[in-house]
């Protein structure tokens, strides 16, 4: 099982959305509001087990769906220009403004290592994605590791060059595709582009 099965079974209404919408094209997302929550769990894949029963009509949430490619080999796309286009498209219709918010309501956006499970993306590439899209959105962002220790401080030691060289999005697309070949995302320090 993975997160958004996970998420399923932990908030069971959610499944209507299955019924209910169609396959998300590459610039489509999902967008579930007022999730209930019912049980909680702990574990992941095939170690998950729901714990305890947790309904509250309080404790609403709000949900996006957004898929990602299927990684795995250099062949798929995720490196060549087409496929960083087709995964900033998708992260930029999961974190755009929603219906009901506005700049003062509009949430964080709470991500993870989107697409780098069970689809063996590339979580480092995926991580640089996910925080242009945010930033062309306006949206903050908070990346959840998951206890990957390792990951969470290359994640900060790109995050302080990038404060300090401040890159546009446009550079850092061109960063990205420039290390296709590379897959040396967050530690590639010298050659994080400087805002001019």
């Amino acid at each position: 099982m993975v997160q958004e099965e996970i998420l399923f079974l932990k908030c069971p209404e959610s499944l209507v959305s299955l019924l209910l919408c169609e396959g998300m094209e590459d610039k489509d997302s999902i967008r579930m509001y007022n999730v209930i929550k019912y049980s909680d769990g702990e574990g992941y894949s095939h170690g998950y087990n729901t714990t305890k029963e947790v309904f509250s009509k309080k404790e609403k949430h709000d949900w996006t769906a957004f898929d990602a490619l299927k990684g795995g080999d250099r062949k798929n796309g995720q490196y060549l220009p087409w496929g960083i286009e087709r995964e900033l498209h998708k992260v930029l219709s999961a974190t755009e403004r929603g219906a009901k918010e506005t700049e003062k309501t509009l949430p964080i956006f709470s991500t993870g290592k989107w697409g780098s499970g069970a689809y063996k993306g590339d979580m480092r590439l995926k991580f640089i994605i996910q925080m242009c899209a945010c930033a062309l959105n306006g949206r903050d962002m908070i990346y959840n590791t998951f206890n990957d220790t390792p990951f969470g401080n290359e994640i900060r030691e790109f995050v302080k060059v990038i404060r300090v060289n401040k890159p546009t999005v446009g550079q850092l697309y061109k960063y990205m595709v420039d290390h296709k070949s590379k897959g040396h995302f967050l530690d590639d320090f010298d050659n994080i582009p400087k805002s001019r």
